[in-house]
């Protein structure tokens, strides 16, 4: 495959991430409109938001299509999933609607992520893949900084379905997009039955269940923060708009650098030692809330700093865990990704009760205890001929 019909395909892919994502995003700062919209209270809103993190736990059976059947099929499915569900908003503006929309558009990225993120791996060297990767993740931050931003001015300008039917419309391209980009290249095993034996291998691989844990923690431990820090910014500083509204601009360009500073080191500086990095930076910043903590401009200091070194580690951990187990490369990436869904779970679950107990610095505190355990498992993330 020549390099430059790859660098077609990584900007697609790029732009396509980028519209999931904001379409995954836009629910929590939209979400009062939302609710106006369909008719329904706060309440249920939230736990339409909240129930479509339920779509990772069926993820990873479906996106073992992309190793059956090949990485194109996958991302299509992925695809089709995602459309359909922006669609229904479209068609039927109610509050179940919603819900369901949600939940296929989570459904739709469990789906397309991982085959994409295998797509690379099969193109692309361990040695080189690392920038790839990388740059895909600027989607995360891309849909918080841009995407986001441009709903909004779509609400205002045409109403609160105009993001459904743009984001559509978005669907439907990228479906054409991939089917004309990716070529259709053969499975390994296109006549096997969907047996389970990939999630077998997996639960038999030491490697790859350290990396799963190692994904949970990392995830666990920045959503014990995120979940919380508005309310302590809120209560700390009597700044509700100003500083909340500061603190989200500062994590979006955090969650940006992070992403564009993996890109240009992590290849070349090794996956696990900037893995490493990330761990000890996130874990040595628990003690500057405590130094530079008590004005708005520290609490954003320490914010940036606590991001920027969870991206980092986050992102840096997906090119190793890609080579962890080739054979099953879309089906451990999709239960990756299953296992950080449910360390954002368990994070939000413990999140406020750490707070109700101890103050935010119960909050830092566990969350430097979980990536102390991050750190110590880490070298047991080995790739598959280590």
């Amino acid at each position: 495959m020549k390099i430059t019909r790859f660098n077609i395909q990584v900007a697609a892919f790029l732009v396509i991430r980028t519209a999931i994502n904001t379409c995954l995003r836009m629910a929590s700062p939209f979400l009062l409109i939302f609710a106006r919209g369909v008719g329904a209270d706060m309440t249920s809103m939230a736990t339409a938001v909240s129930a479509s993190m339920a779509a990772s736990a069926i993820g990873p059976f479906l996106a073992e299509i992309a190793d059956r059947r090949g990485r194109k099929t996958g991302m299509l499915l992925g695809l089709i999933v995602y459309t359909t569900g922006v669609g229904l908003m479209l068609v039927w503006p109610v509050y179940t609607a919603f819900l369901l929309a949600l939940l296929l558009a989570s459904l739709g990225n469990n789906i397309f992520l991982p085959a994409v993120q295998a797509y690379v791996g099969d193109q692309i060297s361990y040695e080189k893949r690392g920038l790839i990767l990388s740059i895909l993740e600027i989607s995360w931050a891309g849909a918080f900084i841009v995407g986001v931003p441009i709903i909004g001015l779509l609400i205002s300008k045409s109403g609160w379905q105009s993001p459904f039917l743009t984001l559509f419309i978005a669907g439907v391209i990228s479906i054409v997009a991939v089917w004309l980009l990716v070529p259709t290249l053969p499975a390994r095993e296109t006549t096997e039955a969907f047996n389970g034996s990939r999630f077998m291998m997996i639960l038999r691989s030491p490697a790859a269940l350290f990396g799963l844990a190692l994904g949970f923690l990392v995830i666990a431990g920045n959503n014990v923060i995120s979940v919380i820090f508005g309310v302590w910014m809120e209560e700390a500083f009597s700044l509700k708009i100003a500083a909340i509204g500061a603190a989200a601009t500062v994590i979006g360009v955090a969650e940006l650098a992070g992403e564009g500073f993996v890109g240009a080191i992590v290849d070349k500086f090794g996956k696990r030692r900037t893995i490493t990095a990330g761990f000890i930076v996130n874990i040595l910043s628990a003690i500057l809330p405590f130094f530079i903590g008590g004005s708005v401009t520290g609490a954003l200091v320490w914010l940036f700093i606590f991001y920027f070194s969870f991206e980092v580690t986050l992102v840096a951990a997906l090119p190793l865990m890609t080579e962890v187990l080739p054979s099953a490369r879309a089906t451990l990436m999709a239960v990756f990704l299953a296992a950080s869904s449910l360390g954002m779970a368990a994070g939000m679950f413990f999140g406020p009760r750490l707070y109700t107990a101890g103050g935010f610095m119960f909050n830092v505190i566990f969350a430097m205890l979980l990536n102390i355990l991050g750190l110590i498992i880490l070298p047991r993330v080995r790739r598959a001929h280590q």
